[in-house]
């Protein structure tokens, strides 16, 4: 997986605030987001996970974790 699209992912979780199992977006709203096949932006999400960056509670919402909000923070510096 290239590091753009990590980052990317990353910077457009933090940005719309899903930041813990509450605030989790949905796999449609990536989709668009990303315009990117569902297949595509879910075996994203399963590498983000393995990566430990991104989390995910039912159906399907996805969210930064402590680790992947700090890696969406260094982004910008």
């Amino acid at each position: 997986m290239a590091s753009d699209e990590v980052k990317r992912v990353l910077t457009i979780l933090n940005n719309v605030g899903a930041i813990d199992e509450r605030r989790g977006v949905s796999v449609d709203f990536l989709v668009m987001v990303l315009s990117q096949p569902k297949e595509r932006v879910l075996e994203l999400m399963r590498r983000l996970i393995e990566m430990r960056y991104v989390g995910v509670t039912p159906p399907d919402n996805y969210y930064l974790t402590p680790r992947g909000v700090l890696a969406a923070s260094s982004v910008y510096s």
